[in-house]
């Protein structure tokens, strides 16, 4: 029996003596855990993203091609050494710059990405889709940052960025082409973080962060993301002054900590100017502030409220249908549902359960809110007083797209909840209890969402009759998602629970949900993620017979276009430098919009073409010329008078006397060219004047069947003199550029020159023989000069005021808040030096 036990102790001995000569081995994610995470992130992008990153494929949504529609006119602009501040191409001419269609060269975050990769492919080529490749490991990278900051483990801020990157609505910014806002939203979690450091450290080198992040998101140029970025800013503030007072501590510091901020903000603002001064200004003309409420249009705006019903897609994505054909909820145009994923949804709530803190408790009311506010019109005991009273909140449409929000509260309260069941290691049984109720219930609700749509599908099909022949096709993917959900939410639940059982290793647990989110999330995307070979990106803005038809006239004449039941994208011609009158942009000129909302224009391409229409047999034909309205036809006609429209372009054979065929189609279902017979000319002389104030009054007259833009000009005030009308008249157009038109005129007679162009006081003047002369508001939208007896040049020039100013002031408060942030790192780093020093000597 001695000898055994000295045996097991020599044994013991040996193994210790073993221990200490051998070396721990430490595996790559201990000695690494934050690149590995990153690596990770980069690896299940590029595998999600290949088909674009490899192949050569592209993504070309119908946002998409609106926009590429701007490049050639951008390009054409740089190369000639002209900054495109006025487009001339869409809504017969409309601020560029300030309704942030091409602001080149400004987003300095931006530039600084495109100079990485353009250095890069100095040395090997790189795919077009780099750039949104590298934003969405940038969002990733920043919310994996904001959570490690928080103290949570590799692991669950990797589960966390995973979960951000390939959230629906995240990767739909890609897909339907709206990367402004995917480049916005990376800033959200970025500035939090800085927002937290400053009101904590209220130091100069986190006031000048705090400056320089919220300064770079603005210039991102997509507004509304920014606007909810300050939301999130005001209501984080008011919730850590209230735990600050709470924690008994001075008010001093909570003064102090507002007044770093407003300067902060402000000084973020200041950087901004180069971009948001024009479009503060422009804001004023444009249907986003232009009306009576100096906003959007209360119904207008409420579009794309998200419906307190469609809750149900948090659980199960298609309950309301998927989106296009099977989509059968309220939102028009709706293309994928608003799912943040069952294990986010699932994790979120641990957050409450296990890790409440401060953070998990802001995040919380901040998704509440964010969530309420999105309910828009179906909620107006909130939305209406905010859309009122808070400042800007007018001028913002799409209720849903604060979701962005809303998600990102999701992921950084998943990941804390992830954090709480990793770090319970010994559960008491009152908490074991919890989770299991929480799990029993969380997981009741799928069940019964999955009972209903198995024992009441006819109610489903009732419910889902708007999408007609497609309602059970709705059903069959919502049923197919139920299931899913079920597994999904059974594998999630099943590894929280053996790993509180200890019958799994804690460590895999977050990589164990981060595929399976990936997976989820794979599954719900690829219905609306449709690469293309990048080929018929080239091939679809190929010129047609019908473009160099209009070119080859545009060499001789100004004119516009409007194309009617074209299946092309109005911007689509803008490629090819030919104007329009009608465009794709969200903030046209608000005159133009109700100059076509007062002549029955207010979509051309659809209310121009329905007076051609009648049902005839169960189906739709084409009227005989004898049958359409006169009345409605003469607006129509007065209305392409206006806005210099020369050639309809159609792929019906429109049954119009003032119309004649001047190229035919090249197959079924292009466009062929239409000219109209009373075309007017961009430049013209009115043989009266009327004096009329008032928009009612103004269009009123115009729309009154007595009114012909030929034969009477109608102003808002009255002239210095009056005109006489004369026959002897001419002017031409001899240069015409987009911030330059000049006019040759030979006046015989006191005379009014109109010119079919928006007119914009904000930026455009005029020169007469070189001395600056007055623009009149005419036809309620269009622009005039009085001219005298004799020839003239006449010179239109754009050069807005706002855009110069803002230029010197971005320019001065880049350069004074990166001197801050260097002055600031020095004085923090001194800070840890003197502290280290004191620390030496006390232990000495």
């Amino acid at each position: 029996m001695a000898k055994r036990s000295r045996e097991k102790l020599r044994r013991k001995s040996l193994q210790k003596k073993k221990a200490a000569v051998t070396p721990v081995r430490i595996s790559l994610w201990e000695k690494h855990p934050d690149w590995m995470a990153m690596g990770i992130l980069v690896i299940l992008l590029f595998i999600f993203f290949a088909p674009v990153m490899l192949s050569n494929k592209t993504l070309l949504p119908p946002d998409s091609i609106a926009s590429k529609g701007f490049s050639n006119f951008i390009k054409d602009a740089l190369a000639r050494g002209i900054y495109p501040l006025w487009n001339p191409y869409i809504f017969c001419g409309m601020p560029s710059f300030a309704s942030l269609s091409s602001a080149p060269y400004v987003d300095i975050f931006e530039d600084v990405i495109l100079g990485v990769i353009w250095l890069i492919e100095r040395v090997i080529s790189l795919p077009d889709f780099t750039r949104t490749f590298l934003y969405y490991v940038l969002f990733g990278g920043a919310v994996y940052l904001l959570l490690r900051s928080k103290k949570l483990t590799p692991g669950a801020a990797l589960f966390s960025a995973t979960a951000m990157v390939f959230m629906t609505q995240v990767v739909a910014y890609a897909a339907f082409g709206h990367i402004t806002k995917l480049g916005t939203a990376l800033f959200i979690p970025v500035i939090f973080l800085v927002l937290e450091r400053l009101l904590e450290k209220r130091n100069l080198l986190f006031f000048c962060l705090m400056g320089l992040a919220v300064g770079l998101q603005l210039l991102r140029k997509h507004v509304q993301i920014c606007f909810y970025t300050q939301l999130i800013i005001g209501i984080y503030f008011i919730y850590w002054a209230v735990i600050t007072l709470k924690e008994k501590k001075k008010i001093g510091s909570v003064i102090h900590g507002a007044g770093l901020l407003i300067g902060a903000l402000a000084l973020g603002v200041l950087l901004s100017s180069v971009l948001n001064l024009s479009v503060r200004e422009y804001a004023e003309y444009s249907i986003r502030g232009g009306g009576a409420a100096g906003g959007l249009d209360y119904g207008y705006a409420t579009n794309w409220s998200f419906p307190p019903s469609e809750i149900l897609t948090f659980f199960i994505p298609s309950f309301m249908g998927f989106g296009g054909g099977t989509y059968w909820g309220s939102m028009p145009f709706t293309d994928f549902p608003l799912y943040f994923g069952i294990v986010v949804f699932l994790l979120a709530g641990f957050a409450l359960l296990l890790n409440r803190n401060r953070t998990t408790r802001f995040f919380a009311i901040l998704a509440c809110i964010v969530l309420v506010i999105s309910f828009g019109r179906h909620f107006p005991v909130l939305y209406g007083p905010m859309f009122k009273y808070l400042p800007f909140f007018s001028k913002f449409r799409a209720p849903k797209m604060i979701h962005i929000v809303f998600e990102f509260s999701a992921v950084v309260l998943a990941g804390f909840g992830l954090q709480g069941i990793l770090d319970l290691k010994e559960p008491r049984d009152d908490v074991t209890k919890k989770i299991r109720r929480y799990l029993l219930g969380f997981g009741g609700v799928i069940v019964v969402l999955m009972l209903i749509l198995l024992v009441g599908k006819g109610a489903y099909l009732g419910w889902a009759s708007r999408v007609e022949a497609r309602a059970e096709a709705a059903y069959n993917r919502a049923l197919a998602d139920g299931f899913k959900a079920l597994i999904f939410f059974g594998i999630a639940a099943g590894a929280i629970y053996m790993t509180l059982r200890k019958k799994q290793q804690r460590r895999f647990l977050p990589f164990l949900l981060a595929g399976l989110v990936f997976i989820d999330f794979w599954m719900v995307n690829k219905n609306f993620v449709n690469p293309k070979p990048k080929a018929e990106e080239n091939a679809y803005f190929s010129e047609t017979e019908a473009v160099e038809y209009m070119k080859a006239r545009a060499e001789k004449d100004y004119f516009r276009i409007l194309p009617v039941q074209d299946s092309r994208s109005p911007n689509w011609y803008m490629y090819h430098f030919i104007q329009c009158a009608w465009g794709y942009q969200g903030a046209k000129l608000k005159i133009f919009q109700d100059l076509a909302d007062a002549f029955g224009m207010s979509n051309p391409p659809n209310n121009f073409f329905t007076k051609y229409l009648k049902v005839e047999g169960g189906r739709y034909v084409l009227k005989q010329p004898e049958e359409i309205s006169p009345r409605e036809a003469q607006l129509h006609q007065t209305f392409l008078k206006l806005t210099n429209v020369r050639y309809i372009l159609c792929p019906y054979n429109l049954p119009d006397t003032t119309l004649r065929s001047v190229a035919a189609p090249e197959s079924r279902g292009q466009s062929g060219v239409f000219e109209f017979k009373d075309f007017a000319p961009r430049v013209f002389f009115p043989k009266e004047v009327r004096a009329v104030q008032g928009k009612e009054a103004i269009l009123g007259f115009m729309t009154s069947g007595r009114f012909d833009p030929l034969n009477t000009a109608i102003i808002e005030e009255r002239l210095p003199s009056g005109i006489i009308p004369s026959e002897s008249n001419r002017a031409e157009i001899v240069a015409y550029d987009l911030h330059r038109i000049e006019i040759e005129a030979d006046v015989h007679t006191p005379s009014l020159m109109v010119l079919s162009e928006m007119y914009y006081p904000a930026g455009w003047k005029v020169f007469v023989d070189g001395r600056e002369d007055k623009i009149y508001k005419t036809d309620y939208a269009l622009r005039s000069v009085l001219l005298q007896p004799g020839s003239h040049r006449v010179e239109f020039v754009f050069k807005p005021r706002m855009f110069t100013t803002g230029l010197y002031i971005t320019i001065g408060t880049f350069v004074l808040l990166v001197a801050g942030v260097i002055v600031g790192l020095g004085i923090e780093r001194k800070k840890r030096k003197t502290q280290r020093r004191d620390d030496e000597n006390q232990s000495a």
